[in-house]
């Protein structure tokens, strides 16, 4: 199960940034991606569900603002994210801006 109060944060603070993107990678583009990342847990038991539903709302969240290199710019905005740093040691926050970058 996700952590109550990650997904908490994740979907009243991150996941409404994604209503202002008309481009294809708005707010359904990322409900598919975390509906499919979801369907890994099933395939990795050991996987951890919260770094992955945070690298799935995270992925895009810069497209709106620099749609070529938002891939860069998302890792930026998740790092620097002083309220996420309560749900992830820096071990876990370094390997969510790597998958975000991806």
């Amino acid at each position: 199960m996700i952590n109550k109060e990650l997904e908490e944060y994740l979907t009243n603070n991150i996941l409404p940034q994604y209503k202002n993107d008309n481009s294809g990678h708005g707010i359904d583009h990322i409900k598919y991606v975390i509906n499919r990342c979801m369907t890994l847990k099933e395939e990795f038991p050991n996987i951890n569900i919260d770094m992955l539903y945070t690298i799935a709302i995270y992925h895009d969240i810069a497209h709106q603002i620099d749609k070529d290199n938002h891939e860069k710019l998302s890792a930026k905005i998740f790092y620097e994210d002083e309220e996420i740093k309560k749900f992830f040691n820096n071990r876990e926050r370094q390997i969510i801006k790597v998958k975000v970058n991806f």
